[in-house]
């Protein structure tokens, strides 16, 4: 042994041997710049006989570890709780109503936004980098999700910005390409499906501040000829939903005509959007949603139910397999399919136990852990970005948060079940109740989730910067930093996890291990049938 050799115990007591020199390449410990391919390096034959076959320097464990991540499955998984999820028009309509901003309220409106110029200045004057406070339909899912990235990502960020919809949003915005394979939905689990998501995103303050009343008007507005020809659920009723609609709307008019001052119109315009929606709380006082029919509500909730599962049946159309990394494990891990130094990184990766999360075929365990990452606070972010920041302190739970809310979604803890995986919305119940089951999500978390937020997946790595929950990292390098010092030593919620040691990995470990990171990103890019806004707009 190199008695310069670098020797970490890893915290599940695996030795590693980390050393500059190439282990059998004796002229690397006097020539700094001498490379052994390798090939060469374990199979000393391959120097002087071609003939020879190569052979990887990964072991058989370690092999083992990369072969039960390649290949990504063909399909993703099955989703029988959406009906929908490989409907072939639900997944053209989706795709319609992820580009659409029609369905957004108002910016800023709940207070937040990015601000310029100065607050100081009149309410009428301030205008956000989206567009003029209180103009709605200028939002949609593309808008933070980007086809520009090639990973359906937040490709507006720099380090400590934030997703930014018709206010700031605490987190960063998640790749979406190939998340029809995760086993997990958004940074923390809030949500059990794909399907889920869309509705509270759409009726959040901060993302796109509308409601489900308002986006059922404009659904059938601009698309109710192709909606009523794709659902034909009971709560729509025998016409199709146009009786329940002209009375929703009816109650629509009545509302605004009771504010101060009236407003005219037969949709909610302005302010009064986010009103379509479920009060916060029972303590809250009743809205225009409470003034609905039980037949009411449940016809703008199966709308807004489909919504969901549109767009997810359109998500799992955003596919992308074809790494240099599966080409080389296909390979036998030898070969050209990946650089030298990316073999290398294989190597530190497995020895560095980035395995021990980073694993399976979306090189994730869909676990939820804290990191010990310092969380971003409002006078973290640029001058004009940094308003209407919540919590300013830097507290997002994460998993802790997040769990309790899907566990109440569900009914949990007394709580009225909402639109989700196990109630009528769901188009298999039992088969939610088991998905639930898997999530272990209770009310209230257990107080290990403070702070955790899950293992995301490593596939497309490199088109997705920033990285971490709230953008925290610019560069993968920066990420590579993060975990070899063992996290940070404050600033962040909760306990740390006892995976998050010290790597003491050496310059040209890093090097190569994000040389391994950029393997992991395909060669190929989403079709543009399938990233063209088809909203008509």
């Amino acid at each position: 042994m190199n008695p310069d050799a670098l020797v970490v115990v890893h915290d599940d007591a695996r030795v590693v041997t980390h050393n500059d020199a190439a282990p059998n390449n004796p002229d690397a410990a006097t020539d700094p710049d001498a490379t052994t391919s390798p090939d060469a390096a374990t199979n000393p034959d391959a120097a002087t006989n071609p003939d020879a076959a190569p052979v990887s320097i990964l072991t058989a464990a370690e092999q083992a570890v990369f072969r039960a991540a390649s290949p990504l499955p063909a399909t993703p998984p099955a989703d029988p709780t959406n009906m929908y999820a490989d409907n072939a028009a639900a997944a053209v309509i989706g795709q319609k109503w992820f580009f659409d901003r029609r369905f957004s309220g108002p910016v800023g409106a709940s207070g937040q936004g990015h601000i310029t110029p100065a607050p100081t200045e009149p309410p009428a004057a301030l205008v956000t980098a989206v567009g003029a406070r209180g103009t709605p339909g200028l939002v949609s899912c593309g808008s933070c999700h980007a086809f520009t990235s090639n990973a359906f990502g937040d490709d507006k960020k720099t380090p400590n910005h934030v997703a930014l919809g018709t206010g700031v949003h605490p987190r960063h915005a998640p790749p979406i390409v190939n998340s029809a394979y995760n086993e997990v939905t958004n940074w923390a689990g809030r949500f059990a499906a794909q399907w889920e998501l869309p509705l509270p995103v759409s009726e959040n303050p901060r993302i796109m501040n509308g409601s489900r009343i308002y986006l059922t008007q404009q659904i059938f507005k601009f698309y109710g000829v192709e909606y009523k020809a794709l659902f034909h659920e009971a709560e729509h009723g025998v016409d199709g939903g146009d009786a329940l609609l002209a009375a929703v709307k009816l109650k629509v008019a009545a509302f605004n005509a009771a504010q101060v001052p009236v407003i005219v119109g037969d949709e909610l315009a302005g302010g009064t959007i986010p009103r379509g929606k479920p009060k916060a709380n029972a303590m809250a006082a009743d809205g225009l949603w409470e003034s609905l029919s039980a037949d009411e509500k449940l016809f703008v909730n199966r709308v807004a139910t489909n919504f969901g599962k549109a767009l997810a049946a359109y998500q799992r159309k955003l596919i992308r397999r074809d790494t240099p990394f599966d080409a080389w494990v296909a390979a036998g891990f030898v070969g050209n399919a990946v650089p030298d130094a990316a073999a290398r990184g294989a190597k530190v990766f497995v020895e560095a136990g980035c395995d021990d999360c980073h694993k399976g075929p979306m090189l994730s365990d869909y676990g939820f852990k804290n990191t010990g990452l310092r969380q971003i606070v409002a006078t973290d972010m640029p001058p004009t970005e940094g308003a209407g920041v919540t919590p300013p302190d830097g507290s997002d739970l994460g998993r802790f948060s997040d769990g309790d809310a899907l566990a109440k979604a569900n009914g949990a803890a007394g709580a009225t079940p909402g639109i989700s995986v196990n109630t009528r919305w769901s188009d298999d119940q039992a088969a939610g109740v088991a998905l639930l089951a898997r999530f272990a999500a209770v009310s209230p978390m257990p107080d290990t989730m403070r702070g955790a937020f899950r293992t995301p997946s490593l596939r497309q790595v490199k088109e997705t910067p920033p990285y971490m929950h709230a953008g925290q990292l610019k560069t993968l390098r920066e990420v590579v930093d993060f975990y070899d010092r063992g996290g940070d030593v404050d600033g962040f919620l909760g306990t740390k996890n006892v995976l998050i040691v010290p790597l003491g990995l050496t310059p040209a470990e890093k090097d190569d291990l994000v040389s391994f990171l950029d393997q992991l990103t395909a060669t190929s890019t989403i079709p543009a049938a399938l990233t063209t806004d088809t909203s008509g707009q």
